[in-house]
C-alpha cells in the first residue's frame, strides 16, 4: 500500500520501542534486548568535478560511509569483552547487526535492516552515575555495507 493523503493517518506510525536488535558474531547469535536506542546512518561520499563552460561545480557519488551509534543499558559486558580481546591481542573483530522494526498496530508491515561487518570505533569501558536510575553505555560503530531484505510496504 502506497501511502498518500487519504489514506495515511497516526495508525501508520510506526512505535519506536517495537523493534528486535540481532547481533550475530563467530557464528553466535545474540538478541539485544538490552539496547535502549540505536541509529546508522549512511553518508554518500561525493567527487567535485569541474566542467567546461560551466561555473558551478557538477558532483559525482563514488561511495558511502556507514557510521552508528547505541546506547546500551549496563547489563551486558560483551562489547566490552570484544574492546579487551582486541587491546590484548590486536586481533581487530566484526559483527553483523539486523534491526527489525515491526508494529503490528502500524499496518504498513514491518522493515529489515542489515549492518555488514560492523566495527566498533569507542565505547564506555567503565561507567558509574551516582545520578542514573539505570545505567546506560554508549557504543559508537561504523559498517561496510547493509542490506534492507524486507522494506514497509
Amino acid at each position: 500500500m502506497a501511502l498518500n493523503f487519504e489514506n495515511f493517518n497516526a495508525n501508520n506510525l510506526v512505535s519506536g520501542s517495537e523493534a528486535t536488535a540481532i547481533m550475530t558474531y563467530r557464528a553466535q547469535v545474540e538478541d539485544l534486548v538490552y539496547v535502549k536506542s540505536l541509529t546508522a546512518t549512511v553518508e554518500k561520499q561525493k567527487e567535485e568535478i569541474k566542467l567546461l563552460r560551466r561555473r558551478g561545480k557538477q558532483h559525482k557519488s563514488n561511495g558511502f560511509t556507514g557510521s552508528g551509534s547505541m546506547t546500551i543499558y549496563a547489563v551486558t559486558s560483551i562489547f566490552k569483552e570484544m574492546m579487551a580481546e582486541y587491546a590484548l591481542t590486536g586481533r581487530d573483530f566484526n559483527f553483523n547487526l539486523t534491526i527489525i522494526n515491526n508494529d503490528p498496530t502500524a499496518g504498513i508491515g514491518s522493515q529489515e535492516t542489515i549492518l555488514i561487518d560492523c566495527n566498533i570505533d569507542s565505547m564506555d569501558i567503565a561507567k558509574i552515575d551516582v545520578d542514573a536510575d539505570n545505567l546506560e553505555e554508549d557504543v559508537e560503530f561504523t559498517f561496510a555495507d547493509f542490506l534492507l531484505p524486507k522494506s514497509y510496504n
